[in-house]
């Protein structure tokens, strides 16, 4: 869910009210004259910047983004949405480590999640930190965000897929919708496109109504 106009003192209330009817909750307000998504924890979330880029009027242009610290390209056409990206990282044991978030490579099943992603996200003082488990040919990402003390079993996860694209080296990660995201790396600047069919009006909700609708 994007929230439009929220001042940073009523965004925990609006997390508190709409986490278990929604994966992620994000902000949107302008920054430098661009467009901003700022996460509920602070962290990078592809899909939540792909999911904005959808909701604007420009074709093609600049934006802001949480976890990134330059601004971020973009192009929508015919209904497929591009965000170009620098995102440097680092390979540690089973881990891919980005600024905004982290991932370990790992079975899920074989692990207390919760527990293992709270601790991870400490030792890598990141805001956000998810399991990538690739599983019967789709990934199976969950994700930790410090900052709300949630886990959630995400229907597609952008970041996972560009973590688990440089582990694989594969350019197309099935998400367990089915839908696929496709990643295209060059150095530390990735290309990430995935077809967004349908962005409600109502996710992308107005400061003065998120409390009372």
């Amino acid at each position: 869910m994007l929230v439009r106009n929220c001042s940073a003192d009523l965004r925990g209330l609006v997390c508190k009210k709409y986490l278990g009817e929604v994966e992620q909750v994000g902000f949107v307000d302008e920054f430098k004259g661009l467009p901003r998504l700022i996460m509920m924890g602070n962290e990078l979330c592809v899909n939540g910047t792909i999911a904005f880029v959808r909701s604007l009027k420009n074709k093609s242009g600049f934006l802001y983004t949480s976890g990134v610290e330059r601004p971020v390209e973009y192009v929508n056409i015919n209904g497929d949405t591009s965000i170009k990206l620098s995102l440097p990282f680092y390979i540690k044991d089973r881990c891919v480590i980005f600024k905004g978030i982290g991932y370990l490579f790992a079975d899920r099943d074989s692990l207390d999640s919760s527990e293992t992603l709270a601790k991870m996200a400490e030792e890598y003082n990141l805001p956000a930190f998810g399991i990538v488990d690739y599983n019967s040919g789709r990934l199976r990402p969950i994700v930790y965000v410090k900052a709300t003390n949630t886990i959630v079993e995400e229907t597609s996860c952008g970041s996972g897929s560009i973590a688990m694209s440089i582990i694989s080296r594969m350019k197309d990660i099935v998400q367990p919708t089915g839908e696929i995201i496709s990643v295209e790396k060059n150095n530390n600047v990735f290309t990430i496109t995935a077809k967004v069919e349908k962005v409600n009006n109502a996710v992308l909700m107005e400061s003065e109504n998120y409390l009372y609708d």
